[in-house]
């Protein structure tokens, strides 16, 4: 499932178990239990405008050197460089 935060600006997406389950981590030595319906918070894909990205990397002490978009300018692509 996934869901649109708002106020976030960004995409979360959860696994929802469609069954009792126990899950073993051998890394953490341990094992999870899972309830039929529970969901687990797996990733954020954030969302900026152009002017937030340049912002953001400006502050990281980037500069944006391109930004490939789609014909609607719905997605892009870009690359910051190290000022």
């Amino acid at each position: 499932m996934s869901f649109w935060n708002e106020a976030a600006s960004r995409i979360e997406l959860h696994l929802e178990s469609t069954c009792l389950q126990s899950v073993r981590v051998d890394a953490l030595d341990t094992t999870l239990q899972f309830y039929q319906g529970e969901r687990i918070h797996t990733e954020n894909s954030y969302k900026y405008t152009v002017a937030c990205l340049e912002d953001l990397l400006q502050r990281g002490g980037f500069v944006i050197e391109h930004i490939w978009t789609d014909p609607n300018r719905w997605f892009a692509v870009s690359l910051g460089v190290i000022t």
